[in-house]
């Protein structure tokens, strides 16, 4: 992990931690493993599902890219 985690990504992480462990306490090391499976699971989410609303508009497509990348940016 080169880049500190966005909020979002840190959201994600902590909700999957919390679901999994019922509890609030992440050590350093869980919580870079949970920010790895927050980041998988935000950019799978890239590309939109066939049949979302709007997304035959390539405007709305180029927002929902926007926006996924915003809440998780590739890595340079």
């Amino acid at each position: 992990m080169t880049r500190e985690p966005t909020e979002m990504e840190t959201r994600v992480a902590n909700v999957l931690w919390n679901r999994m462990n019922g509890s609030e306490v992440m050590d350093k090391y869980d919580r870079m493993e949970f920010v790895w499976h927050a980041r998988a699971a935000i950019r799978a989410m890239r590309d939109p599902a066939p049949g979302m609303p709007h997304m035959n508009n390539a405007a709305c497509v180029h927002l929902w890219y926007d926006m996924i990348d915003a809440a998780s940016p590739q890595e340079e």
